[in-house]
């Protein structure tokens, strides 16, 4: 579309995933593994501790794709002292 285009006939395209749409993109996520994850929770941890952040709430824990790989994630961590000290 040239600067002349009809943009006022484009829905806002704003990024933001309504109702089921993110059904739309899922199939072309990567595959979630947990030594990633992991890693990017200890960065992650390693900020916060650095902000005296001490505390998160996952809201993947509820449910959903990314539970199983979280929670596994939280408990490598719990395990492996990485919850308490930045690594």
């Amino acid at each position: 579309m040239t600067d002349r285009g009809k943009a006022a006939d484009l829905p806002l395209l704003n990024g933001i995933l309504r109702e089921l749409a993110i059904n739309l993109v899922q199939d072309a996520l990567p595959e979630l593994r947990k030594d990633k994850t992991v890693a990017a929770m200890r960065d992650g941890i390693a900020v916060l501790h650095s902000l005296g952040i001490t505390g998160v709430h996952d809201i993947r824990l509820m449910g959903g794709i990314e539970g199983a790989t979280a929670l596994r994630a939280w408990q490598h961590l719990r395990e492996s002292g990485g919850l308490c000290s930045a690594p």
